[in-house]
């Protein structure tokens, strides 16, 4: 985000020429929560968003917005109902807000080595599910991209047995798409 932000518009603006000289048109990029809404019950600043989804969304790109950076003020395990809760509303808000740039939603990044229980994950993706497609029932939901690691005694599950639990705990038909990162490393491929 920070990256295609730049330390301008003009930097931005050239940003995205070079992908559109290169063909992308997709773009995944982080809605940084934590700079939207720093404090529990401060409002919300999209300003930042608002640039750079604009700025792709005339770019002629589409956008996967990832709800990502839990603010401090919030559990970032999502281990009790009311952060589940907090978390769809978030959700519920920018879908509203984006609904004619972003039809793609990933919840959360690489939560299965970020502390977020399975269970956990499934409840508050099960909200944010219902709130997005309340919002727009066409809208693409993918679980958060899971992270290609092992499984740890440290509150790290490798990506299918994550998955796994997530059916297991009824969220089978909360999600559109499953997120994966096939990053290798430090091993090679």
């Amino acid at each position: 985000f920070g990256e295609l932000l730049g330390k301008s518009t003009a930097d931005m603006n050239a940003e995205l020429a070079d992908y559109a000289k290169l063909g992308v048109d997709w773009v995944r990029l982080d809605i940084h929560w934590d700079l939207v809404q720093p404090t529990k019950n401060g409002g919300y600043n999209w300003t930042l968003v608002d640039k750079v989804f604009n700025a792709i969304d005339a770019a002629g790109m589409e956008v996967v917005a990832v709800f990502n950076n839990v603010p401090d003020w919030l559990d970032s395990t999502l281990s009790t109902a009311a952060s589940q809760i907090v978390f769809a509303d978030f959700a519920r808000v920018a879908a509203q807000r984006y609904g004619d740039k972003v039809d793609h939603w990933e919840i959360l990044n690489e939560q299965n080595k970020h502390g977020v229980t399975p269970v956990n994950y499934t409840a508050a993706l099960k909200q944010t599910y219902t709130a997005i497609k309340g919002v727009d029932a066409d809208d693409t939901v993918i679980t958060g991209g899971l992270a290609a690691v092992p499984s740890t005694g440290k509150n790290i599950k490798k990506a299918d047995d994550y998955l796994q639990q997530i059916y297991k705990n009824g969220g089978g038909d909360y999600f559109d798409a499953v997120g994966y990162h096939p990053y290798t490393y430090p091993l090679m491929p």
